[in-house]
Formats: structure tokens, sequence, C-alpha cells
């Protein structure tokens, strides 16, 4: 084996790795804020086996202070549910929402948001107070 290079094997291999390269970034979903956007503005319908076909509209990271007016994460989950219905169902209302039974309720929360609870949650302090602060991560 010589210690000369092969110019053309160099060549051939860089073609090679720039056609698979083309070919993974054309199996890659790219990012595109816009689409995002308009899907918010969109109705949505999912199935439940117990309520029914349940349309609901997205809440919006814009809604957030709306939201966060309300002292307790059990408040903040209603108001959430109410401004997600309220969009498919202009006709609901809040006090609508407030009536629902707790497994209604728990059963659209679980539908609509999949489950995800992303308010903090607090939990009783070490030295008997009410309660800590909420956890860091």
């Amino acid at each position: 084996m010589s210690g000369e290079i092969d110019w053309a094997k160099v060549t051939e291999y860089e073609k090679r790795l720039q056609d698979i390269e083309k070919e993974k970034l054309g199996k890659v979903r790219i990012f595109d804020p816009k689409e995002l956007i308009a899907k918010t503005s969109k109705i949505k319908t999912i199935q439940d086996p117990e309520l029914g076909l349940i349309s609901y509209g997205t809440v919006v990271a814009e809604e957030l202070s709306e939201i966060n007016k309300f002292a307790t994460n059990e408040e903040k989950g209603v108001f959430m549910l109410y401004l997600a219905l309220h969009k498919a169902y202009p006709d609901v209302k809040l006090e609508d929402v407030k009536a629902f039974s707790i497994e209604d309720f728990a059963r659209l929360m679980k539908a609509i948001f999949g489950g995800q609870v992303f308010f903090p949650t607090q939990k009783p302090s070490e030295d008997g107070s009410k309660t800590a602060g909420t956890p860091r991560e």
C-alpha cells in the first residue's frame, strides 16, 4: 500500500455522504412556528367513550396571564377547561364548567390536555406549617 491518496475514491465517498445527508434531511420535519400558530386557531375534536365527540379550542400561551389570576391549581384547571370548551361552544360559561361532576371534569381534562399537569404543586412543609414553597427543579 502506497502513501498516495486516491482522490477519485475521496470524491466518490464525499458524493455518497452528500446523498445520504440529503436523504436524511428529506425525512426530517422542519420546525415552522407559523404552522404551530395556524393550528391554534382550529377547533379540534376527540372521541371519548363516555362523553362522546368533544370539540375544543387550543389554550394559548397568551392566556396564561389570565389563567394565573386564579389562586389555586384547581381554579386554574377549571378556567383552562372553560377556555378550551368556550372556543368550540361559545354558549358555555365558566359556571357551567364549575358545575361538571369531578368524574366528567377529570375525564375532559385528560382528554383535552392529555393529563399533563404543569402547574407547580405544593407539598406540606417539613416544619408543620400549612405549605412549603413551590418546589424547584
